[in-house]
Parts: structure tokens; sequence; C-alpha cells
């Protein structure tokens, strides 16, 4: 009896669950999932309410070039759909924009020694490394450097916007810079929806607002449709803007989010 699927939150599941779902008729909507293919596919079913990779990298390729063009620069990533992807864009980039990493390397999630890695850094001079991978690892990542008194600024995509960065990596994480969604502007009822999260626990995720915005897409399309009916829902989907607490969206052919953009942070 499911009519909508929020989800998934990685790359590779949305990649690998896009097709039952499709066999399904069944409309998913992801928060997260940002590598191209996932609506270069052709599948009617797909939707997406962030950037994608393609333009995360470009974006991250042109800091690197800008900001350290005669640095030290080491792409690393994860091996995963979404990290392996991202980094790939990014050292394209890099490379369109004239300059080149001096290291190119994998690392294996979830590990929790990284005193080869950071030999291997050392030993390239490596001055920032760009991370292409998830939150935990990445904070990791930067333990290790500054335990080893390797002064490495790290940048990467928005998974390093995920809380458990700042938790694991603490005071070695400041400075961090990461991309992240950028929203056309707040929707109404931004505020109550950000009180109830934290009423309940949830603080400020950077999944919170989008996944709460998902439901309202539903919501309104199902509305508009006059029925939960999935098929229904999915053309009214693919008609015109809908309201949301992070603004009025709307999707494009290959239900990409349009106007969609990535800007910079950095963990204070």
């Amino acid at each position: 009896g499911v009519v909508f699927v929020v989800g998934h939150l990685c790359s590779h599941s949305s990649l690998v669950a896009a097709a039952a779902y499709e066999a399904a008729g069944v409309p998913m909507l992801t928060t997260t999932s940002s590598h191209p293919r996932l609506t270069e596919e052709g599948r009617g079913n797909v939707f997406r309410l962030i950037g994608r990779d393609d333009a995360q990298g470009r974006i991250a390729g042109d800091l690197l070039a800008e900001r350290w063009r005669r640095g030290r620069i080491a792409i690393l990533h994860d091996g995963s759909t979404y990290g392996s992807g991202l980094a790939a864009a990014s050292r394209r980039r890099l490379r369109e924009r004239g300059a080149a990493e001096v290291l190119f390397d994998a690392y294996p999630p979830g590990a929790e020694d990284h005193s080869a890695l950071i030999e291997r850094l050392r030993a390239a001079a490596v001055e920032v490394a760009y991370v292409g991978g998830y939150g935990p690892d990445a904070a990791r990542i930067a333990r290790a450097a500054r335990e080893r008194g390797h002064d490495l600024r790290l940048v990467g995509g928005h998974a390093l916007g995920m809380p458990e960065f700042w938790a694991v990596a603490g005071a070695a994480g400041e400075g961090a810079v990461f991309t992240g969604r950028r929203d056309a502007g707040a929707g109404p009822g931004e505020g109550r929806v950000l009180r109830e999260l934290r009423a309940r626990g949830l603080g400020r995720r950077p999944t919170s607002l989008a996944t709460y915005a998902a439901v309202e897409v539903w919501a309104r399309a199902a509305g508009r449709a006059g029925t939960p009916d999935p098929a229904a829902v999915t053309r009214a989907l693919r008609r015109g803007r809908l309201e949301t607490v992070l603004g009025r969206v709307g999707f494009d052919a290959k239900g990409d989010l349009e106007g969609a953009g990535w800007g910079w942070r950095v963990w204070r």
C-alpha cells in the first residue's frame, strides 16, 4: 500500500532501489542522494530535492584551483558510489582549470586507524585534502592528522555537513570547508517547524528540513491531483511549483530540483 517513498539517504541505495519503485509504480524523492546517474537513467518516478555531484564537483575544483593553485592538493575518496564519483568530478574540474593534485588516493570507510594515509599525505607534502566521503571518516582523518602534527586543511562535499563530523573531529574539524544546500529562501512556517524539531531533540540536522519538505511536496501534489494515487501524484510532481518549508520547489523533466545550487560552509 505504499504510495510514496522519501529516500534514500545515500546515492548507492537510491540507485539500487529506484528500479524497484519504478516497477511498483511508486514515486521516490531523495533529499540527499546527489549522484548524477540517479536522474540520468530516465526513470519517470525519481525526484531529487538537492543538487547534483557534477555541479558540486565543479565548484570544488574551482575552489581548489583558485585558493591552492600552487599548493599541494590531495583528492581522497572512500570508494563509495557517492565518494568516488564526487572525487572524480572534482579532479576533472581541477585539471580543466590548469591545476592538478599531487595525490589521488582511497581510504577504507569505517577504519579507525588512518596513520598510513597521513604518512602518504605527509610524504607528498599535502596542504589541503579534498574528501569525497562521509562525515565520520573525514573526521577521523582530520583527528589523525592533528595527532601527528600535520597541519592539514580539509575540504569536502555535503556529507561533511553531517553532525557526526563535528562530534568525532572536535577541535581538529575547525575550519573544514564543505558544500551545502543553497536554498532559494525559507518558506512559510520554517520557524515553527524548526521549533518543533528542536522540541523533539532533533535540532537543525542537515536533512531535517529537507525531509519535512519532501512530505510537504507529496501532500501538495496529492492535493493538486485530488488523490493519493501514485501515478496521479507523479504527474502532479512534474507540473508547476510546490510551496514547502524550504520555499517554492519544482522539478525538471529528469526529476532534478530546478535551480538547485551549492554554497560553501565552514565548521566553527
